[in-house]
């Protein structure tokens, strides 16, 4: 059980003594750039001229960076590619750099020009993203240039694509590392509070371990809900939840996703809860923070109240 902020210094002085504390504006953009750190690489081409690798592949994240976030940087130095990319697409970038430079065919190998064809129908991602990325493949019709005819059947989510031998597996070697399953994720949201015995409807595991942390004999559940997430896509996650004790708002904004450690990095955390006494005025307590979820344990994102209210979220991935 990780609990990276609470509210309640006196509650959780032991077990919180190292928890980052709740964040301003700035902090939480800190963490967010840390998350997004770039690294450096260097990369020795096999058979393509440096600097046609870097003018190639430049071309393709112009178009496939829309959909994933900051463009890689890739600089010719002498016979070496300096590539520069988020940590957490490093790997991703350096595979499609090996693999553009081992499909490479010089001028003077382009004897065979026999054209072949081969159709591909998008499983994983949207029509528009893979053709975005084998658009520099595309020949100009405006200028006869070099090149291959793409054609594309939306209703079925297919590209057919014509041109040579290495043209078409060029196309491939784009597509197999575009139209990829993105891993999925499920966040499980529980609304607490302490109380004499625990809820039938709370995990047993987390009542175990969340009253191993604070002292109370047991847990009631106020509200939950289930928050599925995209790891490749930064869009932030929320719910609005209502129960007999008030009204629940959580907003989350993932930045970074570590699918080797399985760990999701959140940038910011904003929680409102807003009680709504009958014949009184409504109160609102609320906190902000930042942490991070591993996969298969539980979290205490922070707690509010005097009879303090625990917001805890368990990640999980989905298909493994």
């Amino acid at each position: 059980m990780m609990l990276p902020f609470s509210p309640l210094p006196t509650l959780f002085a032991l077990t919180l003594a190292a928890a980052p504390a709740p964040q301003d504006a700035g902090a939480t953009a800190q963490h967010a750039q840390a998350a997004r750190r770039s690294v450096v690489e260097y990369y020795t081409p096999q058979k393509a001229p440096v600097e046609t690798l870097a003018g190639t592949l430049s071309q393709l994240f112009h178009y496939t960076r829309p959909r994933q976030g900051l463009s890689p940087f890739l600089h010719p130095f002498g016979e070496t590619l300096l590539v520069e990319a988020p940590a957490d697409e490093i790997e991703y970038v350096m595979q499609l750099v090996a693999k553009c430079d081992a499909n490479f065919v010089g001028e003077g190998e382009r004897v065979d020009r026999i054209e072949e064809e081969w159709q591909h129908e998008v499983k994983h991602v949207s029509l528009d993203s893979l053709r975005s990325a084998l658009h520099f493949l595309e020949k100009d019709p405006t200028t006869g240039g070099k090149g291959m005819r793409l054609s594309y059947v939306p209703e079925r989510g297919l590209v057919i694509a014509q041109g040579s031998r290495a043209d078409v597996e060029q196309a491939k070697s784009v597509a197999s590392l575009i139209d990829v399953p993105s891993p999925q994720l499920l966040l499980r949201l529980y609304i607490v509070q302490g109380a004499e015995k625990s809820s039938e409807h709370l995990p047993s595991d987390l009542t175990r371990d969340l009253g191993a942390l604070v002292p109370y004999p047991g847990f009631e559940l106020l509200s939950s809900a289930f928050l599925p997430s995209d790891a490749k896509v930064r869009m932030s996650l929320q719910t609005d939840l209502e129960g007999e004790r008030g009204r629940f708002i959580l907003q989350m904004l993932p930045s970074a996703y570590d699918e080797k450690a399985g760990k999701l990095s959140l940038a910011s955390i904003e929680f409102q809860l807003i009680l709504m006494p009958e014949g009184e005025h409504n109160i609102e307590r609320s906190f902000k923070t930042s942490t991070s979820l591993q996969a298969g344990q539980y979290t205490v994102l922070g707690a509010v109240g005097a009879n303090p209210v625990f917001v805890v979220v368990k990640l999980e991935r989905l298909g493994r």
